[in-house]
């Protein structure tokens, strides 16, 4: 069941027609019904008894209503949202780095991290070089900080953006 059939549901049910729902929805009647139609059979269940005179809910109808008119309201991820996840400005990310970059280099690129992408969630994760290295190989990692002239080839290891 998607979204959109589940606020097509409520606007029916609030409404009390499908007609009614089809124009608070932005879209034709016919639309509404097979929409409402297509629910029911994937549910499994007659949520609505239909009349010449519109529609009313079943017993089954009330119950699903009542628990899906909140969820039917959550808002949508927007275009600008989706952008921004794609580009890194949002999401998480896990950081390794060994215990030297704690007093120095890890808060300065918290900081500038946070200034470019304040809605990313950092996960941090001190490990010594070669766990990074690994990490980085294995996808459990996807930034790190190991100190210079470190064993390892850590360049190797991430095509990973600088931060």
């Amino acid at each position: 069941m998607d979204l959109r059939k589940l606020r097509h549901f409520v606007a029916v049910a609030e409404s009390g027609s499908m007609s009614g729902a089809a124009v608070g929805c932005g879209m034709a009647p016919t639309c509404s019904t097979q929409s409402i139609s297509r629910l029911e059979k994937e549910m499994r269940i007659r949520l609505f008894v239909r009349s010449k005179r519109g529609v009313e809910l079943t017993e089954v109808g009330i119950s699903s209503w009542r628990k899906r008119a909140i969820c039917s309201r959550a808002p949508t991820p927007s275009r600008e949202s989706a952008e921004r996840h794609e580009e890194g400005s949002t999401g998480s990310i896990t950081v390794g780095f060994v215990s030297t970059a704690l007093y120095q280099v890890l808060p300065n690129a918290l900081a500038r991290l946070r200034a470019r992408c304040p809605e990313v969630r950092v996960r941090l994760r001190e490990m010594r070089t070669n766990d990074q290295i690994e990490a980085f190989a294995s996808e459990k990692s996807t930034s790190g900080s190991a100190s210079p002239g470190s064993s390892g080839n850590l360049a190797a290891a991430s095509d990973r953006r600088r931060i």
